[in-house]
Formats: structure tokens, sequence, C-alpha cells
């Protein structure tokens, strides 16, 4: 079935097969056109690949789909600012907030997206509209970890993200991962150890 299959890519993504996993996750998308979890796991797995534009095609897709199009559309902007595209990435993040996304989710993506247009009062706005949401959500943490690390406020962005991990039941491999790779970008071995 598609949804073992998935399960598997899952297990070769957290055994650092990155590869193997695209090639599963692709597997599942072309024997199941609805399967927004694959899609959203193809867009991740290209976002940690640097093929942000990949990534976005992928988010875009899972975007048309009818169970998450505001998550999809959120990450869809994510991969475009990640790519410095401001304008796609707020015109998805006005359709995702139109299709239901979390909103705090869609202050903290929208923050990042002004302090790349370089107007840090609104991004210092964004990102105060939602600092009341980010304790009780690991995502949102590492959500709020991105714009502080695209603000260069290294140290805060690992001591926020590292807190998203402290419960590592509660934590999804994504997010862990995230903080990872955030870790050894600014050369933070001790806390990549621990991640």
């Amino acid at each position: 079935s598609t949804l073992g299959l998935y399960g598997t890519g899952l297990v070769l993504e957290r055994e650092g097969q990155t590869f193997d996993a695209l090639g599963v996750y692709l597997s599942v998308n072309r024997y199941e056109r609805t399967s927004s979890p694959a899609l959203m796991s193809m867009g991740r797995v290209f976002r940690n690949l640097g093929e942000y534009d990949l990534a976005a095609a992928a988010y875009f897709e899972c975007s048309g789909l009818p169970d998450s199009p505001g998550v999809a559309l959120a990450h869809y902007g994510i991969a475009q600012l990640d790519d410095h595209q401001v304008a796609a990435a707020s015109a998805a993040l006005a359709s995702a907030d139109s299709a239901g996304a979390d909103r705090a989710m869609i202050a903290l993506i929208r923050a990042r997206a002004y302090a790349q247009s370089m107007h840090f009062d609104s991004a210092d706005a964004a990102y105060s509209s939602a600092e009341g949401k980010i304790t009780g959500s690991a995502r949102l943490r590492q959500l709020a970890a991105d714009y502080l690390e695209d603000r260069g406020l290294i140290d805060s962005a690992i001591r926020l993200g590292g807190d998203s991990n402290k419960k590592r039941g509660a934590v999804a491999y994504d997010q862990q991962y995230e903080h990872f790779r955030r870790c050894l970008r600014h050369g933070y071995w001790w806390q990549a150890r621990q991640a």
C-alpha cells in the first residue's frame, strides 16, 4: 500500500538515506497523486537539499489537494523565502491565510519576509504578534528560530530551536533536523550533538 511505502520513506529519511527516501516519496506520488503527506515530505527533502524551486513545486502541488491547502501554501512561502523570492512568498502567505492556515505560523513566516525586504519594524511587529503562541508548539518555535537566524540573532535562534527539542518524543523529526542543521551552519557543535 502507499501508506506503508510512505512509512518506509520516513524511516529512510530518519536514517539519513535522503535520496532513497526521496525516491520512495516520488513513487508514492506517482501511484497516488492525492497523497499530501508524500508531497509535503518531498518538499521538506528538497528544502534540506537546497533545491528550493523543487520544494516550492511540491508544496504548490500539495496546496491543490483538499486536506491541507493552507499548510501547504505556508510551506510554499517558506521555500520561496529560502530562495529569496519575497514577492512570491508574500502572495503565498496571503493565500495561506485565506485557506485557514494557523495565523501564528503565518505571522512568523511573514516576519521573515519583512526582514528579507529590510522592513524591520514590520518584521518585529509580525514576530511579536505570534510570540505568545510560540511556547505551545515546537513547530512555531522552529519558525521563530528561523526568523531570529535571518535577523542575525544566532544565539537566540539556537536556544529557541533547542528548547523545542527538549521533549524528544513530542518533536517531529523535521523540526529536530532543522535545529541540527542550524547548529552546524553556525558552528554550535555541542548543541548539534545534542540534537
